[in-house]
């Protein structure tokens, strides 16, 4: 994906998250509107799974495994949070919700670690990454971890190789 492609989509995910978050709570919240919301965030997440790779893709399956799973895990905290808001309890529904969607997390975390270890980020750099995802995610701070994609379009710098020392 291409600079240009990047900030694109970071911002197109975040138009998404900021439309999300508004109707969550702004709106009385109706069964019509949940599945707006619903379909929001999971575009939302798909786009902040894809862009964490930024520019380079490790391996296709890595790369549609770790925006799969964040997506459906978006969708599933989305649930979560709809549905208690809508029966104002915790019940176990909303629980089971809630933990398949960290769940979810957890193997789309797992996924890009072995990504980006394969494109070379360093594990701290890993770290913030990962958890801006899981800030991407969760209904209501999904616009403030898309910020950062946005941000970071900017900011992250090509792929540079080193030059090889020469041969004497």
């Amino acid at each position: 994906m291409t600079k240009r492609g990047l900030i694109i989509a970071s911002f197109l995910g975040l138009a998404f998250a900021v439309v999300a978050t508004i109707l969550l709570r702004t709106t009385a919240l109706t069964a019509s509107n949940d599945s707006i919301i619903l379909a929001l965030d999971v575009v939302a997440g798909g786009i902040a799974g894809r862009v964490i790779l930024g520019r380079r893709r490790p391996f296709r399956y890595l790369t549609l495994g770790i925006v799969v799973l964040s997506a459906i895990a978006a969708g599933f905290f989305t649930t979560t949070v709809t549905t208690y808001l809508l029966s104002g309890t915790a019940i176990g529904a909303t629980v089971a919700s809630a933990v398949t969607g960290g769940i979810l997390y957890v193997i789309a975390a797992i996924l890009y670690g072995f990504a980006g270890a394969k494109l070379g980020v360093r594990l701290v750099s890993r770290i913030g990454l990962l958890l801006l995802l899981l800030l991407a995610i969760i209904p209501g701070l999904n616009v403030v971890g898309m910020l950062g994609f946005a941000i970071l379009a900017f900011v992250r710098r090509p792929w540079a190789t080193r030059a090889l020392p020469a041969a004497s």
